[in-house]
């Protein structure tokens, strides 16, 4: 199950190099338009913490702490409810391991059925410690080829692309056609 989901992942992915992705942002200064976090800027105090504060294997070795919307609350905690559209999962990346100031941000956000089944419809936001927008994208190949790796049965335990914690059960799931 594990090779044929990494498989299915990486043609999906070299299937769709040159297709279309949303826009990396580019400076405000240049008249073009800036992408907006994915995520409000008071998330510390209206969303849930899902993830304290640890050393992460990925994301530059920065410590983390996860934080889920409040439609993404029950899916991450039961790893056996899809995500609605709305869903978000912010990972805020720190230098020091009290997670006191933040030097970046990754964000899955979860867009309509239909929007890039091959990620479980997420789309991916990099964003410097200022919120700027840095990475907006259905299939960045980085996240894709380590959730695919680090977060999908049997090696992982996930939950549509989600890294959740080790002592999460593995789960079962299907690959989007």
């Amino acid at each position: 199950m594990r090779i044929a989901t990494v498989a299915y992942l990486l043609a999906t992915f070299l299937a769709s190099c040159g297709g279309t992705t949303e826009p990396t942002p580019t400076d405000a200064a240049s008249g073009a338009d800036v992408v907006q976090p994915a995520f409000p800027a008071d998330y510390e105090s209206v969303w849930q913490e899902a993830r304290s504060c640890r050393q992460s294997h990925e994301h530059d070795l920065h410590f983390v702490r996860v934080f889920a919307s409040p439609e993404a609350e029950g899916p991450y905690k039961t790893l056996d409810t899809p995500y609605p559209t709305g869903s978000t999962l912010l990972k805020v990346e720190y230098d020091d391991d009290t997670c006191e100031t933040a030097v970046a941000y990754t964000v899955m956000h979860r867009e309509p059925a239909g929007y890039s089944p091959a990620t479980f419809d997420w789309r991916w936001q990099q964003l410097d410690a200022e919120r700027k927008v840095t990475l907006d994208e259905q299939f960045p190949p980085k996240c894709i080829a380590c959730h695919a790796t680090h977060c999908m049965p049997p090696k992982g335990s996930g939950f549509e692309l989600t890294c959740v914690d080790d002592a999460a059960p593995p789960t079962e799931e299907p690959i989007p056609e």
